[in-house]
């Protein structure tokens, strides 16, 4: 069993802005946000990276997370969101009905996501301080966040 799927069963998330796969090489791309003159931020992947690569610097990575809700997704996946450790930090991800984590974002400053649609291959999710954030299906990297 990955790490990542040892640390989700134990609801916990690598605790630092980012997008995770969870496969056999347990890819993370670490993201900043962007800030665009009309006020929206966006995604912007800096690097990719491992789980190994991470804890050599800093073992502590990890932020234990409290789901609120899950909505069920095509093929017998289940999207599920909430929050983390700190009252300011909020998650996405996608698991199989077995509860195997496929993959996850992790936002340092969105606040809890309290809602989530599914509209045309995008994610349109709410966070409690009102942003909404969009995140692309095909490409999770792409995302976007409105009302900061």
């Amino acid at each position: 069993m990955s790490k990542s799927q040892q640390k989700w069963l134990n609801n916990e998330l690598i605790g630092v802005n980012s997008v995770l796969y969870n496969g056999s090489s347990e890819t993370i791309t670490l993201i900043n946000f962007y800030k665009m003159d009309n006020g929206e931020m966006l995604a912007f992947p800096f690097c990719d990276t491992t789980i190994n690569s991470l804890e050599k610097y800093n073992n502590d990575i990890w932020t234990e997370i409290q789901e609120y809700k899950r909505i069920p997704y095509k093929n017998d996946e289940i999207i599920k969101f909430g929050e983390g450790a700190m009252g300011n930090e909020g998650f996405i991800c996608v698991t199989d009905k077995n509860n195997t984590l496929k993959w996850a974002i992790f936002f340092e400053d969105s606040n809890p996501i309290i809602d989530c649609k599914i509209c045309e291959e995008k994610l349109s999710l709410t966070s409690s301080n009102g942003q909404k954030i969009t995140v692309n299906l095909k490409n999770l990297l792409e995302i976007k966040i409105t009302g900061m």
